[in-house]
């Protein structure tokens, strides 16, 4: 295998999964689900966009709104308990939990006995949430933010790739994480996403501080990780 192969492998993994986050991006922001705490919620809970089901009868038609043609989220059901007791204690995972049950009951799928007794509360008031929102004002990229840093950390830890160009390099002999991103954003039309862009996002300390809690408190990233295939391995 040349190191020419392994590169562009690596370069699909990188590309498949920045079409992951931003499918998921999109599908928050849809649902005005927009920042950090966002993404961090998305680390921690595994979440899934999932297709809308065809509208069956006049019901669908009836309520007509648009954002349900484009899907939900959904949380898969080990991890209704931590949704639910984030939703305890953060107004971000409240909004989440009450979409994902609304989603669910308009899509007509059954809730789990634990969605079931959260539906309950909220409907008769019993439980209203936290009053206020963990960030006071949510950045437009914060989301996007926390998906590159992710992927810096994944490429810098499994592949042991530099997180940037240095000065020391006299040519190019493999791409730094930091322009495999940015790469792959580009090809899905995200030219905002500059190699500068990268590095400024992955220098905030403060932002890397905060997803790495999220990854340490659920017990790793499950399957948002990128695991090298034979093909994709450097050779020492």
């Amino acid at each position: 295998m040349t190191e020419q192969n392994a590169d562009t492998d690596l370069a699909d993994l990188v590309n498949n999964k920045v079409a992951e986050f931003i499918e998921l991006e999109r599908a928050f922001a849809c649902n005005g689900f927009m920042g950090m705490e966002y993404f961090t919620l998305l680390v921690e809970l595994d979440v899934l966009h999932v297709d809308a089901p065809e509208p069956t009868d006049e019901v669908g038609a009836y309520i007509g709104d648009e954002r349900i043609s484009q899907g939900y989220l959904y949380v898969p059901e080990e991890k209704h308990v931590q949704l639910l007791e984030a939703a305890i204690e953060n107004r971000e995972a409240f909004e989440l939990l009450k979409h994902v049950i609304g989603r669910q009951l308009m899509a007509r799928d059954p809730l789990t006995p634990i969605l079931s007794l959260a539906a309950g509360s909220i409907i008769l008031g019993v439980y209203k949430g936290p009053r206020s929102f963990s960030a006071k004002k949510r950045a437009k990229n914060g989301f996007r933010d926390g998906a590159i840093i992710l992927l810096m950390m994944l490429l810098v830890d499994t592949f042991s790739l530099r997180p940037t160009q240095n000065a020391e390099r006299s040519r190019k002999t493999e791409p730094s994480a930091s322009e495999l991103i940015s790469l792959a954003y580009k090809k899905h039309g995200r030219h905002e996403v500059t190699t500068r862009a990268v590095r400024e996002v992955w220098g905030n300390n403060k932002k890397r501080a905060q997803i790495e809690r999220r990854i340490k408190a659920s017990g790793g990233l499950g399957r948002l990780t990128i695991v090298p295939r034979t093909s994709a391995v450097r050779p020492a």
